[in-house]
């Protein structure tokens, strides 16, 4: 009697083990699928924001046929609509890195600085409000403005 309840035992706890394995294993694929997902949307985002930045030939045609008011406003209209474009392209795709990166620390930061990938300030500030919020920067207390760039010379200065 006592061998049979415990294999009852044995088998119950098995049975509830292997659901909970399962309920467990459901739960991950489900995360997993969720951060690929916002991945995917990320990368078509930044995909079909690129396609706004391409001017129609018309349009460049129109602007060096004609030398009139029209034709130059056209022109600082797609100037402006291609500056923003890239602007929201450039924050979407760092973005995009970052959430492919496990860590990423000020010290990366100014490594990218010093490599010449990063050679403006305002780069640097998309950079620093993307990472500002990472769990390993949270106990950071750095000045946004920490790192003074020399855009001649590509290289970093401190302050």
């Amino acid at each position: 009697m006592i061998n049979l309840s415990f294999n009852l035992f044995l088998s119950i706890t098995s049975v509830l083990l292997g659901i909970v394995g399962t309920l467990f294993a459901i739960v991950q694929w489900k995360k997993v699928k969720n951060v690929e997902k916002l991945r995917r949307e990320q990368l078509s985002a930044s995909i079909n924001r690129a396609k706004f930045l391409i001017i129609p030939n018309e349009v460049i045609e129109k602007i060096i046929m004609n030398d009139d008011i029209e034709s130059k406003e056209t022109l600082r209209q797609w100037l402006w609509s291609l500056h923003k474009g890239a602007s929201d392209n450039y924050v979407a795709l760092v973005n995009y890195y970052l959430s492919l990166e496990e860590s990423f620390t000020y010290k990366d930061l100014e490594y990218l600085k010093k490599a010449g990938v990063i050679t403006t300030n305002w780069e640097e500030n998309v950079w620093r409000s993307q990472i500002v919020f990472r769990p390993e920067n949270r106990k950071k207390c750095e000045d946004i403005s920490y790192f003074e760039l020399d855009t001649k010379n590509y290289t970093v200065k401190r302050k």
